[in-house]
């Protein structure tokens, strides 16, 4: 399996960014002049866009006035989020994972849902707990993936953290040398863990990573999976 993957921070502040792609062995890939990711043997590839968004509840607009916030102001909010719209619309990847979505905006929500849906993504979206406005999201291509599960993992008391899971599967098959073609299955975890602004928070982090590996191993174990791809995001 070929994965393409793009991680640009830079693309929350921006109604642009630049595409960076990790194959995920050098032996079955090249670099295409526009700098995605090609199999050489042909190979179906499933590409993942993932970034923090930077909710607008929390860009500061002016370090002199902290209260000041670009939630405050519409058409800084809408202009932004629409470019990054246009990047991951143009990106066209297989999956879409962001963090720090502002699902307490309906007319936000709405304004991914209808640009997502229309080109084609299945969306899940999932609040932090004790409302604190934004939360995380993850798009499917139903060109390319079919999702088979979707699971919401709450921390519950590690910084009202959340994390999502999906199972999903292939649309075309992947070649698996003498076994011949299986349509891949894949999980896909989107979390956004606690920035580590203290000692203290570097240690929740690590909790935060041990409860995902638990819930995956649970869930492995439960689904009787094996040997089975996992994308984290977050």
């Amino acid at each position: 399996m070929v994965v393409e993957s793009h991680r640009d921070p830079d693309i929350a502040n921006s109604n642009s960014g630049q595409k960076g792609t990790h194959p995920a062995s050098e032996d079955t890939v090249s670099r295409s002049y526009s700098g995605r990711v090609a199999s050489t043997m042909g190979d179906p590839c499933i590409s993942c866009t993932t970034f923090n968004i930077l909710a607008p509840i929390y860009k500061r607009l002016d370090k002199e006035n902290q209260s000041a916030r670009e939630s405050d102001f519409r058409a800084l909010w809408f202009a932004r989020n629409q470019g990054i719209l246009d990047c991951l619309l143009y990106q066209r990847s297989s999956i879409i994972c962001l963090q720090e979505f502002w699902v307490g905006n309906e007319e936000l929500v709405q304004m991914y849902q209808e640009s997502l849906g229309d080109a084609g993504y299945d969306m899940f979206k999932l609040a932090r707990t004790n409302n604190r406005g934004d939360g995380l999201l993850m798009a499917i291509h139903k060109d390319y993936l079919r999702v088979l599960n979707y699971r919401e993992l709450l921390f519950n008391g590690f910084g009202d953290r959340v994390a999502q899971l999906l199972h999903v599967q292939s649309v075309l098959p992947f070649p698996q040398g003498q076994k011949g073609e299986i349509k891949q299955e894949i999980l896909i975890v989107n979390t956004h863990l606690s920035f580590p602004h203290d000692s203290s928070l570097s240690i929740a982090r690590l909790h935060q990573v041990y409860k995902i590996v638990q819930y995956l191993e649970t869930y492995q174990s439960e689904n009787k999976l094996s040997h089975i791809p996992i994308i984290l995001c977050g």
